[in-house]
């Protein structure tokens, strides 16, 4: 008897809006959802300690299946740096 083969579903990629100012939604509670622009503090690329950590606005390109956790895209083109996020809150 053969398995069956997960099938996982792609996401693909916003279209950039022609010269609109994008919105900001403000931290509330709530569930993220692809395509939503958030308020980080990105560690990966930040110095070595985790206090020196800015605020930077990022947008969610890819949420877990399970909702465990999230990619946000900081940056445009090829300067974008992507970080995952625990759980799916705003």
């Amino acid at each position: 008897m053969k398995k069956k083969r997960k099938r996982y579903q792609t996401v693909q990629p916003t279209p950039e809006p022609a010269s609109e100012p994008e919105k900001v939604i403000p931290i509330t509670a709530g569930r993220v959802q692809v395509g939503d622009i958030v308020k980080r503090k990105p560690i990966t690329f930040s110095d070595s300690d985790r206090k020196d950590a800015g605020w930077m606005l990022g947008r969610v390109i890819w949420i877990h299946p399970l909702g465990r956790f999230y990619v946000v895209e900081f940056g445009e083109g090829r300067q974008a740096v992507r970080e995952c996020f625990m759980g799916v809150r705003k």
